[in-house]
């Protein structure tokens, strides 16, 4: 599972061979785990709203990657003509599992924190520096995977993500705003609602 941090090209190479979902279900899983994980370690407190954010986190990791790749799915083999929902799973977890080792591995340093001063300054740079190559690297195993799965070039895979990524800020936006509307007409008409 970590030959995806080690040796990515060989494991995009062995996931578009195999086409084993179960085993980028566990990618998945464990990615979620780590995320989640890495919240509880960060807030160096193990209460049950400790707990309850930490799963909050794994879940919603989890369901968030399940759904993104259906759209990914989408905006991708409508542009290549290639790959289904598994190419667009895999790529999107390969990516999201690198990103939540680098967040756990920063959220163990982060318990280093508060012994002295100079420990905080190295453990705070240290700390950036492997989140900027656990991002750098999420988001390029994220592409390249997409490239190799459905043969697509850079710039159709590009493309295809910031259809998705503009697509669901605008779903955002929406939702924030007819909840906005719908709240200033509550606050302005009080009787006009019936129950």
């Amino acid at each position: 599972m970590f030959n995806i941090i080690l040796a990515p090209f060989q494991a995009i190479k062995e996931a578009g061979s195999k086409k084993s979902m179960s085993r980028t279900m566990k990618v998945l899983l464990v990615a979620s785990l780590f995320a989640g994980l890495s919240a509880l370690l960060v807030t160096k407190s193990f209460t049950g709203l400790s707990l309850l954010i930490a799963l909050g986190i794994a879940v919603g990791m989890f369901v968030c990657v399940l759904v993104m790749s259906f759209f990914f799915k989408l905006s991708l083999h409508m542009l290549s003509k290639k790959g289904g929902y598994y190419e667009a799973l895999t790529a999107v977890t390969y990516g999201c599992f690198v990103f939540a080792c680098g967040a756990l591995a920063t959220s163990v340093l982060s318990l280093l924190i508060d012994i002295n001063v100079v420990l905080n300054v190295i453990v705070a740079l240290v700390s950036v520096v492997i989140m900027l190559a656990a991002i750098i690297l999420a988001k390029t195993i994220k592409l390249r995977a997409a490239m190799d799965f459905f043969s697509a070039d850079l710039l159709t895979v590009i493309v295809a993500f910031v259809i998705v990524y503009v697509s669901v800020l605008f779903a955002f936006y929406f939702l924030v705003r007819n909840s906005c509307l719908g709240l200033l007409d509550l606050l302005t008409h009080p009787c006009s609602v019936q129950i």
